[in-house]
């Protein structure tokens, strides 16, 4: 990809825009999310009037699934969603409108537009859950993950890991994507500390040994995530310093990546471990600025929630 992303080309041609996603591609794996969505919708928009209405799909999926983790809020997802969802319709693409639709209720399941925000419902999902087809499959369980991780149902995103595991001839490939690797390391911190199970500590570090190999391949959002994931083992020490020290880390990398939800989980799960360890003021404090973070992504569900737990966590402390 990175030597692909030197050629030079037209990019108003078909093969052009194709080529420029390889670009975009280089780009994210060095640099910043933000400047990069843009790309992808014009790229879906050239592809469109070119007439490969195929590749400009890719460029829908990609735009959406690249604004889940950073440059955009919730809302102007939901309605690039739309967007792409009315296209796919006119051109009778139903594979792909599909994967659109499971983006598009997950994003509407944060935002609070469903009395259960960790239940993925329609027939689309139902389809995806049971589908043989390893790409539904695999988003499906993704975007369940993606919301338990966010909202804290840590059992439904262990039940999701678990699930990728059992795809073996698949899940290496698929977990090349570092933010699928955090949240099932993530999800397996949270199995340890309630289980104390060697092997979910186990899987654990095997996720954090390939984000390790990403990083040291250049990928800038992997090295981010390691610092998340090297605060939550220095939970299990005694050493609180180095453990805070090592979150305003990642909080730090994840703002200068502009990557918001991510810089608003971990100030939340920071906050929750400084509750257990009793330093209460600066718990409240990450709490709430997690709470602001998570506003100006849209996540009014998981405001909702954090609201709930201010006033039950610091009501009593």
């Amino acid at each position: 990809a990175l030597k692909v992303s030197e050629m030079q080309f037209d990019e108003k041609t078909g093969q052009g825009a194709t080529l420029n996603s390889v670009r975009i591609f280089s780009e994210h794996w060095r640099g910043s999310y933000y400047d990069l969505v843009p790309k992808f919708y014009t790229n879906f928009k050239h592809l469109l009037l070119c007439g490969d209405v195929e590749a400009s799909m890719h460029e829908a999926i990609a735009h959406v699934t690249m604004s889940n983790l950073a440059y955009s809020t919730l809302q102007e997802k939901a309605v690039k969603c739309r967007e792409f969802i009315q296209v796919m319709i006119d051109y009778s693409n139903f594979a792909f409108r599909e994967v659109m639709c499971i983006e598009l209720q997950s994003t509407l399941n944060l935002m609070g537009d469903s009395q259960d925000p960790l239940v993925l419902t329609g027939d689309v999902f139902d389809e995806a859950s049971l589908s043989g087809r390893l790409a539904g499959q695999l988003l499906y369980i993704a975007q369940k993950t993606f919301l338990s991780v966010h909202l804290g149902n840590w059992d439904m995103a262990m039940e999701m890991t678990v699930r990728y595991r059992r795809l073996k001839q698949h899940v290496s490939a698929h977990f090349l994507h570092c933010h699928n690797l955090a949240f099932a390391a993530l999800a397996c911190h949270e199995q340890y500390r309630r289980t104390k199970r060697r092997k979910h500590m186990a899987w654990s570090r095997a996720y954090e040994q390939d984000l390790v190999k990403l990083s040291n391949q250049g990928a800038v959002t992997a090295a981010a995530l390691r610092l998340l994931l090297k605060a939550e083992s220095l939970t299990y020490t005694s050493d609180t310093k180095a453990c805070k020290e090592a979150y305003d880390a990642a909080v730090a990398q994840f703002r200068d990546l502009q990557l918001w939800s991510y810089e608003a989980m971990t100030k939340d799960r920071m906050s929750r471990l400084l509750f257990r360890l009793g330093d209460y003021a600066i718990a409240e404090e990450c709490m709430v600025s997690a709470r602001d973070l998570y506003s100006g992504w849209g996540a009014t569900a998981k405001v909702k929630q954090i609201e709930e737990d201010l006033g039950c966590m610091f009501s009593r402390s």
